[in-house]
């Protein structure tokens, strides 16, 4: 497989976006400054990385705390076939060489999920919501964007990770959210206006 790369990717199951990849060496992990960014706990701050050669794409492992599988099986370093499924932590990354079949894989993923509600955020209603957060819940909520875990978050602010997590708590019911991947997800565009 050359040329043009794209991963439907999904979040325990249910559709998160299409990322086609365009860079000869793309990073794949927790932390927002990586090409392909996974936020999630069970995701290392740099998992995995995937290299284009001229003939192929290679995905290698990087040595991340739970591992990196192709195709079910787990893998260091590994060529990735055309329609391959790359699953990190909770994520799905399904492979294809072309935007249209990408789509049509999303459109399926999405008519399965049609039933499940659906909500429109603005950047107004991001903002009304922090400013809810209290000055600790707004430490918390920072670190937690920037892709550091629970128990990093607790080190660096010099509380116990049970004040982390009940902060987290209380910043996912603020912002209507069940997951780190969907307050990421909401706070996608302030990530790239203020990152």
């Amino acid at each position: 497989m050359t040329g043009e790369l794209f991963f439907v990717i999904r979040y325990a199951g249910v559709l998160e976006r299409i990322q086609r990849v365009e860079v000869a060496e793309t990073t794949i992990g927790r932390l927002a400054t990586n090409t392909v960014c996974l936020p999630d706990s069970a995701i290392s701050r740099n998992h995995a990385v995937l290299s284009r050669t001229p003939t192929e794409f290679l995905i290698r492992d990087v040595g991340s705390r739970n591992g990196t599988r192709l195709n079910g099986h787990a893998i260091v370093e590994a060529v990735l076939p055309a329609a391959a499924l790359v699953e990190i932590g909770p994520y799905e990354l399904k492979v294809f060489s072309d935007l249209v079949s990408a789509q049509a894989e999303a459109e399926g993923v999405a008519e399965s999920t049609r039933n499940q509600p659906v909500r429109v955020r603005t950047n107004y209603d991001r903002e009304r919501r922090e400013k809810q957060l209290t000055p600790a819940q707004r430490r918390v909520y920072n670190e937690l964007l920037s892709g550091r875990s629970e128990k990093e978050i607790a080190h660096d602010l010099k509380v116990s990770i049970h004040t982390v997590h009940t902060h987290s708590r209380a910043i996912y019911t603020k912002f209507e959210v069940s997951s780190r991947a969907e307050l990421l997800s909401l706070c996608a565009g302030r990530l790239t206006q203020h990152g």
